[in-house]
């Protein structure tokens, strides 16, 4: 078991309730790229996590509530531990498997995860086109984007 970040910041309820409302999350770095980030909101926070691709760019994902009001369930409200707990778990499943990580046009039209995404399968015909529907990019826009108006004309 890795060993857990200790941060002033974030280990309490009560820090993390004097924190200022922000759409921007507070990090603190939990491993070798691999960031664990808090969201104060008007209710309870976000925990976000953040994993450097080694390429200079890195993905972030939401990975939970925080136990702001609530108590701790291990799952949907997460603690501070938890959360590292679950950050490093998803860590490890990028570095492993690549399957945490959002998949791009550009791996997506050079084969990667076509087989594990039905719905990227489906616009094989138009992946060699993104530049044109969607302004040229390197092929770096997540799939969640893939529902735009553009892109559903293929």
């Amino acid at each position: 078991m890795a060993r857990s970040t200790r941060s002033a910041q974030l280990e309490t309820r009560s820090a993390r309730l004097k924190l200022p409302i922000s759409k921007k999350p507070v990090f603190v770095r939990i491993g070798p790229s691999l960031g664990l980030g808090y969201r104060r909101n008007q209710t309870a926070g976000t925990w976000v996590t953040r994993v450097a691709d080694g390429r200079g760019g890195n993905w972030t994902k939401a990975i939970g509530s925080a136990d702001d009001f609530d108590e701790a369930d291990g799952n949907a409200v997460l603690s501070f531990w938890q959360a590292q707990e679950k950050a490093r778990a998803l860590g490890r499943e990028d570095r492993g498997t690549h399957s945490a990580r959002p998949v791009t046009l550009g791996e997506a039209r050079h084969g990667r995860n076509l087989d594990e995404q039905p719905k990227l399968g489906a616009l094989r015909p138009c992946l060699g086109d993104d530049q044109r529907h969607l302004g040229g990019g390197n092929g770096s826009v997540d799939r969640g984007l893939l529902a735009v108006p553009s892109m559903r004309r293929c």
